[in-house]
């Protein structure tokens, strides 16, 4: 069975790529860094909005 990439797993990948840390990352989106670490750290995550995809 082929494994398909979750949205969650892209941005953690595009993040180590690019060498940006959740804060960094928070000034250059609009996103609060709390926010966007509960998005992807938390158990369960914390769904991600739209308009923060948008960001």
């Amino acid at each position: 069975m082929e494994h398909t990439p979750t949205i969650r797993s892209k941005i953690e990948t595009e993040l180590k790529q690019r060498g940006f840390s959740f804060s960094g990352f928070s000034k250059i989106s609009g996103i609060n860094r709390g926010t966007f670490s509960t998005m992807l750290n938390s158990n369960p995550p914390k769904p991600i909005s739209v308009r923060q995809m948008d960001l």
